[in-house]
């Protein structure tokens, strides 16, 4: 936004956090997905900061957070059209902290970059209408 207008509104902000959020929830997956071997190598990711407990609330924040942004009053309306994949975000929340970490975590990967596709057509659709 700002390299085409030159400025910066809080709304482009808002909107793209609510739509960059998902994308956290992918890499979270994906490192708790591969906690283990992370740990065993060394590697300090997220997942391994907050523990498994942390990163399943953290999951959900990135999952369940963009319909609270985009739906505050200073959001450009979007909010109300992206509540159409609301059930898919509590599912994605719901399986992340009920499956075991590995390998089953891949479905998981990919279902929270549909999440994120879906959440980022719709808040277009509710910016243009």
């Amino acid at each position: 936004m700002w390299l085409q207008t030159g400025v910066l509104p809080p709304s482009a902000l808002m909107v793209g956090a609510a739509i960059g959020l998902p994308a956290c929830a992918v890499l979270m997956a994906n490192n708790c997905r591969d906690l283990e071997p992370d740990r065993l190598v060394g590697r300090r990711t997220l997942a391994i900061r907050l523990g498994p407990e942390g990163s399943k609330a953290a999951y959900a924040g990135m999952v369940l957070g963009p319909f609270a942004i985009l739906m505050s009053p200073a959001a450009p309306g979007a909010g109300w059209v992206t509540l159409a994949v609301a059930p898919l975000a509590v599912k994605l929340v719901l399986t992340f902290a009920g499956t075991p970490r590995g390998p089953q975590f891949n479905r998981i990967l990919g279902a929270t970059a549909r999440f994120q596709l879906v959440l980022a057509v719709l808040a277009a659709v509710g910016c243009l209408l």
